[in-house]
């Protein structure tokens, strides 16, 4: 939490003034009771709850400090959906995903994956896809129908060579941007 002006909040470091001069007031009353003992101001001298007596300085004490902190104009974060959030899956399609290093092979292992990350996500978060080899290609654009998701995985074809750059501008590519002056999420 912060303060758009910080420097208003100095004002309430006068708010103890104001009780001492408040307090100098009720108590000047009260010894100007005893001074002059005329039977006028003897009866404004009556017995009075001293809780009721002091209510409406506490109200406007409370109001006071509720306008200033007000005028301080507070600020406070809030993370909330962007509607650019999105994921971008870039997998690599060359003909080194048929190796056996990882059983069955690296593009099944991929498969399954991806498959996992995505039903990791929450619902709303749109997926797409990009492969590729000597070139990047845009498979699916971003959705967030998960079964166009999963159909497309079990599509990919191997060939060609490795371009890790085309696969990264590729999926780049396909995310939306976000309009100037929006704040990063």
């Amino acid at each position: 939490m912060g303060f758009l002006s910080p420097w208003v909040l100095l004002a309430l470091l006068g708010l103890p003034l104001l009780v001492l001069l408040y307090r100098r007031g009720v108590l000047g009353r009260s010894r100007a009771f005893a001074t002059y003992p005329d039977t006028r101001i003897l009866a404004g001298a009556q017995e009075q709850n001293p809780r009721a007596m002091h209510l409406p300085a506490l109200l406007y004490l409370g109001a006071l400090v509720l306008g200033l902190l007000a005028l301080a104009r507070p600020t406070l974060m809030l993370l909330a959906a962007d509607n650019l959030a999105g994921v971008m899956l870039a997998i690599e399609t060359s003909w080194s995903m048929r190796s056996t290093d990882i059983a069955p092979n690296r593009l099944e292992a991929t498969q399954t994956a991806a498959r996992a990350l995505v039903e990791a996500l929450p619902a709303g978060i749109p997926v797409g896809i990009a492969v590729f080899s000597n070139y990047g290609t845009p498979m699916l654009p971003l959705t967030t129908e998960r079964e166009r998701v999963y159909e497309v995985l079990q599509l990919l074809e191997l060939g060609g060579g490795y371009a890790f750059t085309y696969g990264l501008l590729t999926a780049l590519e396909a995310l939306p941007e976000a309009t100037p002056g929006t704040p990063p999420a």
